[in-house]
């Protein structure tokens, strides 16, 4: 804390007290989960919101609290983190699907053809029923 003594205010005695302004604490979060926000999607969302509560608490401050560039550091840095989260599950989700046609089988380990069908080595499909000759074949 300063204590700064004005002499143009002599006849009054007043002194005025200047504390530096601080630096906000969401500020410094957001940054700080901006960087975690490429491991998990919920570091990102929590930077960018963070970021924007920072900002809006700086900007409403009267000049008490700093750090607006570290929020806007956080905010870029969060939505390039939760964007990059996105592509990685969008291509996570595409090679799930595309291994799921290949192997016959759906995303909870069951057979994709219904009824009587199976899938032979050649991938050929064939009826359960005509191979074992239950059916009769007319």
């Amino acid at each position: 804390m300063w204590i700064f003594y004005d002499p143009a205010m002599s006849d009054r005695q007043e002194i005025r007290y200047y504390q530096p302004a601080r630096t906000s604490g969401y500020a410094i979060c957001s940054f700080i989960f901006s960087f975690a926000g490429y491991c998990s999607i919920l570091f990102g969302i929590i930077a960018v919101i963070f970021g924007h509560i920072a900002i809006g608490k700086i900007r409403c401050s009267d000049g008490t609290l700093r750090g607006e560039v570290l929020a806007l550091f956080g905010l870029v840095i969060g939505y390039i983190g939760l964007a990059f989260q996105a592509v990685i599950t969008g291509f996570f989700v595409y090679a799930m699907i595309q291994a799921d046609g290949e192997s016959g089988m759906d995303i909870f380990g069951r057979s994709q053809f219904s009824g009587n069908t199976v899938v032979t080595d050649g991938g050929a499909r064939t009826q359960i029923g005509w191979k074992l000759g239950v059916c009769s074949g007319g």
